[in-house]
């Protein structure tokens, strides 16, 4: 699979689009939430920047190019997925993969966390709409299930490239 990384694309399952929030608001003002939603602007508009292999990071137009899709253990609440600046790690490393079904729809796996999780929405009425790394992989969960559309072209010159100060 691959994708242009001079393109937004928009990430949906269950009626709704993954977006970020549109500040990092928390360590520091380093990390973010990733959730879903039903709006239509910068939030939900995203990156995938190729870093080869078939692994992309995942940028936000609302918060920049040193911000990524990050899915890191979080103790007692399984694996979390949040917005984070600074350095690309392997939580920082993405990959699509097709269902292979008429639907086109792809489900998600994160370098750190490997193929045994997949990107899916939480179901927990405490959380409802954040997403997270289930463990549960089968097409049969809708929120695993994923649909990219393609926004516009990236104009912005900032995520043209990744800052080499953010590689390990």
């Amino acid at each position: 699979m691959s994708f242009d990384s001079s393109t937004w694309y928009s990430l949906n399952t269950t009626g709704s689009s993954l977006v970020s929030s549109n500040a990092l608001y928390t360590g520091n003002g380093t990390l973010g939430s990733v959730y879903l939603n039903k709006t239509v602007d910068s939030v939900h508009y995203w990156q995938f920047y190729s870093m080869g292999s078939g692994q992309y990071i995942l940028r936000s137009l609302a918060l920049g190019p040193n911000a990524t899709m990050q899915a890191a253990a979080q103790p007692g609440k399984g694996t979390a997925v949040t917005i984070a600046s600074g350095n690309i790690a392997n939580a920082s490393l993405w990959s699509f993969t097709s269902w292979g079904t008429a639907d086109g729809t792809y489900y998600l796996t994160n370098q750190a966390n490997g193929t045994g999780l997949h990107l899916d929405v939480n179901p927990s009425p405490d959380e409802a709409g954040l997403v997270y790394m289930n463990p549960d992989i089968s097409y049969s969960n809708q929120g695993q299930r994923w649909i990219v559309s393609s926004i516009g072209k990236v104009t912005q010159t900032a995520f043209s490239q990744v800052s080499d100060s953010n590689l390990p």
